[in-house]
């Protein structure tokens, strides 16, 4: 069964808002990132936790459903003296009456920035967002819970008990801090009855965290018992009435508005239908406003926030590669559209997609574009691109129609006007398009020219004076063999006699050799590769 993941957005910023690590990290210019490395990480954790990406994010409104009960509760002219003392002022009123200058400081320019920037970034993840004005986080949860339980098993990430309610077979909450589950059997040991009977017990005992009144002396211990016993909460009021069990049943009728007015306020919405029609259209909107990730606006996020490891184990966890559904170079070449997924795309005149062939039974890999390979948008047709193909394709049969040749980014990095390395963000950024497009090359072969594109595929090798001349394999690239040769660039400074050049006619004449029995494999088999 799929899982379902909905996550309590509020009280899960605000359990790290309360750690240490979230009130005291900051960027390097104190912009606080506490709230935001810590909640990104825990739906990281989260998702690996329970193998699953179907995630929603539930965010808290003050509740106009909760808040109009209250009123209409105190203007009753039924009220008995017990119940007016008792009466709250407004739903969970102790909150924002406890909290003083320093914390209502210390909330907007520390935390409401980093919720803000929170609900920014979440649907860039391809992750469900709701937040309806005026509706309460938990009735959002309950709501969606109905929707979803049934096709999958539901995860209530929060610690949070009002949420108790909703437990079943297939529903659990997990609290991420604990890292631990409650579920339907947990309760039902707690408290020996169904989650769904959790606002009877509340109606009864109240809840001072949320400024719900209860009966004196009646806890949930008690209210349980009493539950338990009579079979109800009806059925505990008809006996308080009738012939209460005992002193403290005996006080229940002294507080049957308050009983009714603290289940009301307990019991969580189940179904959209029972919001007002403008919020039902807000959920439904929402609802259906789950949209693909950009991942590229991802990782600016995480750069602005200097949240390299959070980038790196979103990467991990997700699928950020938004090529995977790339099926052929026409789309491949709409989806990278005008990139702008990295800063190369400001100095750029041309994006350098290949050269050779689209389908080659070998693929040539080199660092970058150069001021030559700019101005065509075609790799390898500066002097470095003669040099190899003088002095290392004709001595060997090859010619540069043999091959698909790609580069590791496709845009030129400078300093100035000179050319210089791209840089690990840069290759990053285009490591997807890169793999993509191996993907529909399908080579056999791939030759990896100089270190940088070496480091690509094989980054705890050594360097490439070592390593060249090799040949490898990939677990990711089952069936393709990797050579590296060394860089044409460097190769043309070189004397002809240089122990390096002399190796590198070895290495290209084993690619010579690779390159046309891959080619009589490719004519044998009747493949689509254009062979000439």
């Amino acid at each position: 069964m799929n899982k379902e993941i909905i996550v309590d957005g509020n009280h899960t910023v605000h359990r790290i808002w309360n750690t240490a690590s979230g009130q005291r990290l900051a960027t390097k210019s104190g912009k606080p990132s506490g709230v935001v490395h810590g909640f990104l990480m825990s739906i990281c954790t989260i998702a690996k936790t329970f193998k699953s990406n179907n995630i929603t994010v539930v965010w808290d409104h003050k509740s106009d459903h909760r808040t109009a009960l209250i009123e209409k509760y105190n203007e009753s002219k039924f009220l008995s003296p017990e119940e007016i003392s008792e009466s709250p002022s407004f739903y969970k009123a102790s909150r924002y009456a406890q909290r003083t200058e320093k914390d209502h400081t210390s909330f907007h320019e520390g935390l409401l920035p980093q919720m803000q920037d929170l609900q920014y970034v979440i649907p860039k993840l391809g992750i469900r967002q709701l937040h309806v004005e005026g509706v309460e986080g938990d009735d959002l949860i309950g709501i969606t819970v109905e929707r979803v339980c049934g096709s999958s098993e539901v995860v209530i990430v929060s610690s949070d008990h009002d949420l108790w309610q909703l437990l079943g077979p297939d529903i659990r909450l997990y609290d991420p801090i604990q890292k631990k589950s409650f579920t339907e059997n947990d309760f039902k040991a707690k408290f020996g009855l169904s989650p769904s009977k959790f606002p009877e017990i509340r109606a009864l005992s109240g809840d001072a965290n949320d400024d719900i009144p209860g009966i004196p002396r009646i806890g949930e211990k008690t209210a349980a018992k009493f539950i338990v016993e009579c079979g109800g909460l009806r059925e505990v009021i008809e006996q308080s009435l009738n012939a209460p069990k005992n002193a403290l049943m005996s006080t229940v009728p002294n507080y049957l508005s308050q009983i009714e007015l603290a289940y009301n306020l307990s019991y969580i919405l189940g179904n959209v239908k029972e919001l007002e029609p403008y919020q039902q259209a807000e959920f439904e909107n929402q609802w259906r406003d789950k949209t693909e990730p950009s991942w590229n606006d991802v990782q600016t996020f995480t750069d602005v926030y200097e949240l390299k490891k959070v980038w790196g184990l979103i990467q991990e966890v997700f699928n950020t590669d938004e090529f995977s559904n790339v099926k052929t170079f026409e789309e491949l070449w709409a989806k990278l559209g005008d990139c702008q997924r990295c800063k190369l795309y400001k100095t750029r005149t041309n994006i350098v997609r290949f050269g050779g062939v689209e389908h080659a039974a070998v693929a040539l890999l080199g660092e970058a574009p150069g001021a030559t390979e700019d101005f065509w948008g075609s790799p390898f047709q500066g002097k470095a691109g003669k040099h190899m193909r003088i002095n290392y394709f004709e001595p060997n049969g090859l010619c540069y129609e043999m091959f698909h040749i790609l580069n590791t980014v496709n845009c030129r990095p400078v300093v100035g006007n000179e050319n210089r390395p791209p840089t690990k963000e840069e290759i990053a950024a285009c490591n997807p398009r890169l793999r993509c497009q191996l993907r529909l090359v399908n080579p056999k072969v791939v030759v990896l020219i100089g270190d940088k594109a070496l480091k690509v595929f094989f980054p705890e090798t050594g360097k490439i004076s070592r390593e060249r001349g090799l040949i490898y394999t990939h677990p990711d690239w089952v069936g393709i063999q990797f050579i590296a040769v060394f860089h044409p660039s460097y190769l043309m400074r070189l004397g002809q006699s240089h122990s390096d050049v002399i190796k590198s006619r070895e290495d290209w004449k084993l690619i010579g050799k690779m390159a046309n029995a891959e080619r009589y494999a490719c004519e044998k088999d009747d493949r689509t590769y254009r062979i000439p």
